[in-house]
């Protein structure tokens, strides 16, 4: 039999290991997500204040017959500013949301664990000759495996 194609089973340590790296990397892609779209809320904000002083300020300089299209386009520049606002305030919103659903898939992974590491210790509790067999073979079947 040839133990080299035997899949080789992640340890508890192996697989919380990896459940962490998942949840860390998923928190950091959402707060950075988060954190992009707050300053991307912030930019639009900004842009569309510059837009609404530079419209006022040409509107200012216009003639008087200018002033109905000078008031139209203040309008449309306070519009924009409000419809961009709520733009950001959505997008950090949506970053908030991402953010609890990675906690929550996180912290379910890790009662998954739990329950898992402990369905484990009731069946060695249950069978401690043929666990101490598993083990024996199963660290046989390793350092064959790592000497090869």
């Amino acid at each position: 039999m040839n133990n080299s194609n035997m899949p080789t089973l992640p340890t508890k340590g192996d697989v919380k290991t990896g459940i962490d790296k998942v949840a860390d990397a998923a928190k950091g892609a959402v707060e950075h997500g988060h954190d992009a779209a707050k300053q991307a809320g912030s930019t639009a904000s900004n842009l569309a204040d510059k837009a609404g002083d530079k419209a006022k300020g040409a509107a200012d300089q216009a003639s008087s017959t200018l002033g109905t299209i000078s008031d139209k386009a203040s309008e449309y520049a306070h519009d924009a500013k409000k419809a961009l606002q709520n733009l950001g305030s959505e997008a950090g919103e949506v970053g908030e949301k991402a953010q609890r659903y990675a906690t929550e898939a996180y912290d379910a992974s890790a009662e998954r664990l739990d329950e898992y590491t402990k369905d484990l210790s009731n069946l060695v509790r249950k069978y401690p000759v043929q666990s101490v067999l598993v083990g024996f073979l199963a660290g046989m079947l390793l350092s064959r495996t790592l000497r090869a």
